[in-house]
């Protein structure tokens, strides 16, 4: 019976682990000038985690999504200088990065 009760307390301990990973993880990532250094995107995470891997995942659909965002706002005429910078550093880890290193 404790064996039971054991896996039992494992089983339950881990499922509400997982209900704690949030889907889409913040990132952060260290940059240099006006460039993201890849290799340091999600550091706040333990490499290898679930947590990390999600992380990763969701940095580059974030770049990608800003990357969009600054190049619509760029055609529409509206963006400012530092708008611009921003375009080029997020388009630059859009087309760079990559989730599985």
């Amino acid at each position: 019976m404790k064996p039971l009760s054991l896996a039992l307390l494992l089983f339950v301990s881990t499922a509400s682990l997982a209900d704690n990973t949030p889907e889409k993880p913040p990132a952060r990532w260290r940059y240099y000038g006006n460039t993201i250094d890849n290799a340091s995107v999600c550091y706040n995470y333990k490499y290898g985690s679930v947590i990390y891997r999600n992380c990763r995942s969701y940095a580059l659909e974030f770049f990608n999504e800003k990357c969009d965002f600054y190049k619509q706002r760029e055609q529409d005429g509206i963006s400012s200088p530092a708008e611009k910078k921003d375009k080029e550093m997020f388009c630059r880890a859009a087309s760079t990065f990559s989730p599985v290193n």
